[in-house]
């Protein structure tokens, strides 16, 4: 009886696979669905397949077909199929609740599940400091063909962005398979001879995460985070001539192959932060379809370093590169002895310093001076009252955070911020300005690491030795004061080091 319901709902299709998995179903309790990125025998997969149907309709069948045997309660939806891969692996995507996994389970083609993890996301003088020159070396006319195609997995991109014009650019290679998708804000006018195609995936963030919040989004291969298009200008960017920011690093902007062809595919989306394992399968298995040379990924775990049978990133991308496509990922943020993205088969890339900085000094009212970092490219500030914590505003004062600081404390004076964890030193600075002061001093809890962001406000990130000396003179003395200079864009100091956070 059992086999003979099999065949009727199959039709014909892929009616062994299901036939065992059926029986072991029974007794399985429903729980919530989750998404999987589930691997597949192609061979085995195919040979129960013979209505010929592609392999999206064959999934969708056997999908339907588990639905319809299963026992779980009413409340729980049926299996939902979100992509159909048969290029970096063969198999699908697809939510599931636990009776719906335990069915495919049994089937003989499976060859395994791994739940969709949620990745993360991890300049002008580069070139200079590589010592890349025009018509010289790595960057001889030779070794610059401009049919090298750069596919870029990220957070989409800003087609407008001058790294991405097409000036001297000739047709787009015709091995390109590609296309540039419409959507929001983004049409295919927005691709050229340059920037050749964009995608965007977002089936398993809307899975995992719910729609995409499409106020902070643009539900198109447009980016709202400049992550992606930093990424897209880093690898292949054109060149951008006097390229600054507001004066500072001014130089010649080029990627590290300008001449490159770049496409896009968007897997991040904002509200939460979020890139999907299962919506990066899917532009990796596209991106292979469409003809790309090199994989470009700066995303990862937090959790660092999947084992090789668990990281569906590196399983994708061993497919690419047994079709001679080469694959750069970054090791991650995550700091000292943590490292993300080993497999032997990719490019696994650091973060380092470049022998360029933005110094700023401050000095104390009391002649000690300390060294710092600011994007800052305005005006220094001379002598000024500083404030800190109970000086500056009421509980946890000391972290700058919305709320805590005191206009009136306040106004007209630099204010001393500890960094805490998810509230960047941007946030604090513009928090500052918004109640009136001056300038800020900020540093971290523990550690050396100096980070700092583009800011039209005078801020200076120092150490932990600093930040700790600068305290102890504010104990010291009643009246506390402090200036600060920037000093622009330097070079020549001792590079490359690892950056600190890497």
């Amino acid at each position: 009886m059992e086999t003979q319901t099999v065949h009727r709902i199959f039709r014909g299709g892929v009616t062994s696979l299901v036939l065992v998995a059926f029986m072991a179903t029974i007794s399985v309790a429903s729980l919530d669905s989750q998404t999987y990125i589930v691997h597949m025998d192609e061979s085995k997969t195919k040979t129960s397949n013979p209505s010929g149907a592609n392999s999206k309709e064959m999934f969708e069948e056997m999908l339907d077909s588990i639905s319809q045997l299963s026992t779980d309660s009413e409340a729980t939806p049926p299996p939902r199929l979100l992509y159909a891969y048969d290029t970096a692996i063969f198999g699908f995507a697809a939510k599931l609740s636990p009776m719906h996994l335990e069915s495919i389970r049994n089937m003989e083609a499976f060859i395994a599940a791994i739940p969709d993890r949620s990745m993360r996301l991890h300049t002008t003088h580069t070139y200079q400091f590589l010592g890349l020159e025009q018509g010289i070396g790595l960057w001889h006319a030779s070794n610059l063909e401009s049919d090298v195609i750069i596919g870029v997995i990220d957070t989409g991109i800003w087609p407008e962005h001058p790294s991405f014009h097409d000036y001297g650019f000739g047709p787009v290679p015709t091995k390109w398979k590609g296309a540039c998708e419409s959507g929001t804000n983004f049409s295919p006018l927005n691709c050229n001879r340059k920037l050749i195609g964009a995608r965007y995936f977002f089936k398993g963030y809307e899975a995992n995460n719910g729609k995409v919040n499409e106020t902070a989004n643009f539900k198109s291969p447009r980016a709202t985070n400049g992550h992606g298009t930093h990424c897209a200008s880093t690898a292949g960017g054109n060149l951008v001539h006097n390229a600054s920011f507001y004066g500072l690093a001014r130089g010649v902007a080029a990627g590290m192959r300008y001449t490159s062809r770049i496409a896009v595919y968007k897997v991040c989306w904002e509200g939460p932060l979020d890139c999907s394992d299962s919506d990066i399968m899917a532009a990796i298995d596209q991106a292979i379809k469409d003809g790309v040379d090199v994989v470009s990924i700066s995303l990862g775990s937090v959790e660092g370093a999947a084992r090789y049978f668990e990281d569906s990133t590196a399983q994708a991308a061993f497919a690419g590169i047994q079709r001679g496509i080469f694959f750069s990922l970054s090791a991650g943020n995550e700091g000292p002895r943590t490292v993300g993205n080993t497999a032997p088969w990719l490019m696994t890339v650091a973060a380092s310093y470049t022998d360029r900085s933005f110094p700023t000094i401050v000095k104390l009212g009391n002649g000690q001076i300390f060294e710092g970092i600011s994007l800052y490219s305005g005006k220094s500030l001379k002598e000024l009252p500083i404030v800190y914590g109970p000086t500056a505003g009421k509980k946890f004062a000391q972290y700058c955070a919305p709320g805590t600081l005191s206009p009136k404390l306040v106004k007209g004076k630099v204010v001393v911020c500890e960094q805490i964890g998810g509230f960047d030193t941007y946030q604090q600075a513009e928090y500052v300005k918004l109640v009136g002061g001056a300038g800020t001093i900020i540093f971290p809890d523990k550690g050396e690491i100096l980070t700092t962001y583009p800011s039209m406000f005078p801020a200076a990130s120092v150490g932990d030795l600093a930040g700790n000396a600068i305290l102890s003179y504010l104990k010291s003395t009643k009246s506390p004061t402090a200036s600060l200079t920037f000093k622009g864009t330097t070079y020549g100091k001792r590079a490359p080091m690892m950056a600190a956070f890497s």
